[in-house]
């Protein structure tokens, strides 16, 4: 029994491996790229924008970020831009506007944040509070956001490949002679059009094998997973019924 509890131990490691989760906290030490907002005290603190250097208590994200208002990444509202208090993202107060590029669509819940998003800091009330981290138990406003989706371009085309079968083209297209011009030795087109069909065909090689080997370790990973699944439900199987 002691087997089967480390092996679905084992398997939640490998699964839990792969998610991502973005990090905030109020910390002293923290990449300028990476500060969200500064805080006069680690707890029951005045806010202030992120460059003031007379607070070195940060709110820090895992991930860099750049503090442009877009309207979709407003975090936090402050009263002022440096010793303030701290409003929701919805209050209509004139002020000082937190933003972070890679936090949307941010609000507060009484009380913990929804599975969809994660808690940046907690405020004592819904309106003109002071500012804690989320690790307060009595602050019991937290303001929660999501992680902003960043998608991946498409990979440029490869104009080599493309080029070098255009050469080969050219190369073998016929040469008319002027019949006017004394005789000229033909050129050997077909030498050139063979080392360039070599190179375009190593190219084209070149893919698929990459691809194949992606494909093999998945295969052996995959073929470790199920064999370790079915020793486990083997053990579980037969030791259980003799009462081990």
């Amino acid at each position: 029994m002691r087997f089967v509890k480390i092996f679905i131990l084992f398997l939640l490691l490998i699964f839990s491996s792969s998610v991502v989760n973005s990090i905030v906290s109020v910390t002293t030490e923290c990449n300028e790229n990476n500060i969200i907002m500064r805080l006069s005290d680690p707890d029951d603190a005045h806010g202030s924008k992120w460059d003031y250097t007379s607070y070195n208590n940060y709110v820090c994200d895992s991930d860099a970020g750049t503090h442009e208002c877009n309207g979709d990444n407003l975090v936090l509202k402050l009263d002022e831009e440096i010793n303030a208090h701290g409003y929701p993202p919805t209050s209509n107060i004139e002020g000082y506007n937190v933003c972070y590029s890679n936090l949307v669509n941010c609000n507060v819940n009484n009380g913990a944040c929804s599975e969809n998003s994660f808690c940046v800091v907690k405020l004592d009330d819904t309106d003109d509070s002071h500012i804690y981290p989320c690790t307060n138990d009595e602050a019991s406003i937290s303001v929660c956001c999501s992680k902003m989706q960043v998608t991946q371009e498409a990979p440029a085309v490869n104009n080599r490949r493309r080029s070098n079968r255009d050469s080969s083209i050219i190369n073998n297209t016929p040469i008319v002679l002027n019949p006017e011009q004394p005789d000229i030795e033909p050129l050997n087109t077909r030498n050139q059009y063979e080392s360039n069909n070599d190179i375009t065909s190593s190219e084209d090689n070149e893919e698929p094998q990459i691809e194949n080997k992606s494909n093999l370790y998945i295969y052996i990973l995959s073929g470790i997973g199920l064999l370790l699944i079915l020793a486990g439900l083997i053990y579980y199987f037969k030791f259980r019924k003799k009462g081990v």
